[in-house]
């Protein structure tokens, strides 16, 4: 019993620390694997077109993971927020997420593409050109 609680007792106290690091609101920077975990949730949440779910992750993904992760992820954090938005019927706050990403890592072709389908839905056709 005793080899088992000590096998155990450091996978429930990364798991503890973990969600408490999530459920702040403003939380500190998160450790590479629970940024890593987060990406892996946006690409679950993109499969299952659960876009309440995939803002969520993607806010906390950019918010929690800037000192962390490449700017690459981080962009495609802001893609994945500008898509959920915008499918979420909000393409004002979607094109505010897609030009944060353009300037985050500017060769992220998602974010250029949620700019135009952002622009888009505002009726600025000319200017997504």
């Amino acid at each position: 019993m005793t080899a088992l609680f000590r096998c155990l007792l450091p996978l429930y106290l990364f798991a503890g620390i973990v969600l408490a690091a999530w459920a702040q609101t403003d939380a500190p920077q998160l450790s590479d694997r629970a940024c890593i975990d987060l990406i892996k949730g946006q690409l679950a949440a993109r499969a299952a077109e659960d876009w309440e779910q995939l803002e969520q992750l993607a806010k906390r993904t950019v918010r929690s993971c800037q000192d962390v992760l490449p700017a690459e992820h981080i962009s495609r954090a802001y893609a994945n927020l500008a898509m959920a938005t915008r499918k979420s019927g909000r393409p004002r706050d979607a094109l505010g997420a897609a030009e944060s990403g353009i300037s985050t890592y500017y060769a992220d072709t998602d974010c250029h593409l949620e700019r135009i389908e952002a622009l888009l839905a505002l009726g600025r056709g000319v200017e997504a050109m």
